[in-house]
């Protein structure tokens, strides 16, 4: 199970996700993203789907389209509509009773990085990220890795009721200060272990 990322050309690249849940041997889902200079293509196995991040131009958010095969329909989404979407359910999730989506809402993780084996560790008792990471020779292409993982945590909140992406977002901005990429990471939800 790997996250691989490989620099095709300056600022081009792309990554296989392959996520497991618990012991399970197959993957439950595959994706394959393609980095371009103006664009990102995510292409998802199960259910199968195109989703397209256009990045925004100076102070223009991005959008987010997304095409699914199945019912053969497009859907656009502006990024502006999320951040706005995205501070209501924060507010809600820090409003509530549930640990975990207080947590989510606003989360706050002890973490540990090892620049000799690259291992990055965000540990919380309710949620714990460890990763294995890789080096990033050109932080450009980490910076719009980070900007089209930290939206689309964003959109998957919006679209599947998922807790608020806080969580992923400090995993994203933990990676660009090491300046590392993620080749496998774990995630633990209250003993939950899933992985890509």
């Amino acid at each position: 199970p790997s996250l691989e990322v490989r620099t095709l050309l300056a600022q081009e690249f792309r990554i296989e996700t392959e996520i497991y849940v618990g012991n399970e041997e197959e993957p439950a889902s595959r994706t394959v993203t393609l980095f371009e200079e103006s664009a990102v293509y995510d292409f998802v196995e199960n259910p199968t789907q195109v989703v397209v991040y256009r990045r925004g131009a100076g102070e223009t958010k991005g959008q987010f389209v997304i095409l699914d095969a199945n019912s053969k329909r497009r859907t656009d989404v502006d990024v502006k509509r999320i951040e706005s979407l995205m501070k209501k359910i924060d507010k809600w999730a820090g409003d509530q009773e549930d640990e975990l989506l207080n947590f989510c809402a606003s989360p706050d993780f002890d973490e540990s990085f090892s620049e000799t084996s690259g291992e990055l560790s965000l540990e919380n008792k309710l949620w714990t990220y460890e990763a294995a990471t890789v080096p990033v020779d050109e932080p450009g292409a980490l910076n719009r890795y980070r900007e089209f993982t930290d939206n689309y945590a964003r959109l998957n909140t919006m679209l599947h009721g998922t807790p608020p992406p806080g969580p992923r977002l400090k995993l994203n901005a933990a990676l660009v200060k090491h300046g590392v990429a993620p080749v496998e990471i774990r995630r633990t939800i209250n003993g939950n272990e899933k992985h890509q």
